[in-house]
């Protein structure tokens, strides 16, 4: 606006020409004169030293970063199926088991001896009737104890059928004795059901003195 309060005519291509001169960034132009190669050197001087030039190493390892990449997308392969039963209670792991008309059948023989692993007060309240020299018991909460005395070597010998009520402490038992004290676990047996299973199978029981 014009001192006199009228409007005054603006020169546009000369305010962007003293702007061209006043800043080395500026880059527009309307110079329908100037030379497209001077355009061309003038963003080589500027951006030379920025962009370097591609080279096969970068090749190579943009291309394993995209094979990362890729590898990390993809869902995790799920795991086959004997890992996934593969557990310390599996036969391919060493761990025994038996049913209780096995049992029977090894006693009758005189070639097992019972470990009975519930407390001392459900073993004398009743456990499988055997000869008395067939028949020991070792409450599972005093495994510890047995191992630090020393204890536990006599029993490495025999052929032993740890037994509880229902078979789940028997099982944790078999494994301890196979896989952390050093028993022959082609000599340890779980009993399949227990005490329990043994009364429905009609086998005797027997209270202690």
């Amino acid at each position: 606006e014009s001192e006199g309060g009228g409007e005054r005519e603006l020169d546009l291509e000369d305010i962007l020409k003293r702007g061209k001169e006043e800043s080395a960034s500026f880059v527009f132009s309307f110079d329908e004169d100037e030379d497209e190669d001077d355009a061309g050197d003038w963003m080589d001087a500027h951006f030379e030293g920025s962009i370097k030039p591609i080279t096969e190493e970068d090749k190579k390892t943009l291309e394993e970063r995209v094979r990362e990449i890729e590898a990390a997308s993809k869902p995790a392969a799920a795991p086959r199926e004997e890992d996934q039963t593969q557990t310390a209670y599996s036969p391919s792991a060493g761990f025994s088991a038996m049913t209780v008309d096995d049992l029977h059948d090894n006693l009758v023989k005189g070639s097992m001896l019972v470990v009975d692993v519930r407390s001392r007060q459900a073993y004398r309240r009743a456990h499988a009737k055997t000869f008395p020299w067939q028949s020991v018991n070792i409450p599972f909460t005093e495994f510890s104890a047995w191992k630090q005395s020393g204890a536990f070597e006599k029993y490495k010998r025999f052929k032993l059928a740890i037994m509880c009520q229902g078979g789940k402490v028997s099982s944790q038992a078999t494994v301890r004795l196979t896989r952390v004290y050093g028993f022959d676990s082609d000599k340890v047996c779980h009993v399949e059901g227990g005490v329990n299973e043994w009364i429905l199978r009609g086998f005797g029981v027997q209270q202690a003195c």
